[in-house]
């Protein structure tokens, strides 16, 4: 037989929940639509009386196959990640053969609804932000009295400790607060934007202090 083409699509979104145990941090109740095309090869004469009724049936199928495969998807598992468009058209070319039709599907249209789609860059957005916070602590948490400032190797392409404008606020207008609208002046440590006479680099913009200079050789701010 010649192969048929039958294209489908999600009159309604399919509804799932975004969790992955390894990232709790995200657990959203999401929505997203499809379209697709499966290629039909072959099918059973003896259940289905023609083209067009193989037709129906694999439209039928696929939007059905999408829905099953979402509700018995692993708990606790991502599903809206790189492998869920090649794992629903598996899911859909399997059901299919259960229906004694053979086909090779392609999900050529795969998205999330414009609110799901806020709502999972939202998370995303925020989640991000966590993980650079924590990553910038652990880096400076060995800071030590009369070593204020010094860097820690590894992990990150932070070059500098901490200066004084604060990273977490996105307006031009630096008012020296937090996401969470609390002041970040302890970010900078020991809680002082003021060089001490110990100090070995310096508070106000990080450059290492050179051989006990009395002002910074960057922004000339004093030491002591």
């Amino acid at each position: 037989m010649t192969d048929i083409k039958v294209k489908f699509g999600t009159g309604t979104p399919i509804g799932f929940r975004e969790y992955d145990e390894n990232c709790p941090q995200i657990d959203l109740d999401l929505e997203f639509r499809a379209a697709g095309i499966s290629v039909v090869s072959a099918y059973d004469g003896v259940l289905y009386g023609g083209d067009e009724e193989a037709v129906i049936k694999t439209g039928e199928v696929a939007l059905l196959a999408m829905k099953d495969c979402v509700r018995t998807w692993s708990e606790g598992k991502s599903f809206w990640n790189s492998a869920t468009k090649a794992v629903l058209e598996e899911y859909i070319d399997e059901r299919l053969s259960e229906y004694g039709i053979t086909a090779e599907t392609d999900l050529f249209s795969l998205a999330l609804t414009s609110e799901s789609r806020e709502l999972y860059d939202a998370a995303i957005k925020h989640l991000t932000e966590q993980e650079w916070f924590i990553d910038v602590i652990d880096r400076y948490k060995n800071v030590i009295a009369g070593n204020e400032g010094q860097p820690v190797t590894g992990g990150s392409n932070l070059e500098r400790p901490p200066m004084g404008r604060n990273p977490f606020t996105p307006s031009s207008n630096d008012e020296g607060f937090g996401m969470d609208k609390n002041p970040v002046a302890w970010f900078i440590p020991n809680g002082s934007m003021i060089n001490t006479s110990g100090d070995k680099y310096c508070r106000q913009c990080g450059t290492k202090r050179e051989n006990g200079a009395k002002f910074c050789t960057e922004c000339g701010a004093k030491f002591g």
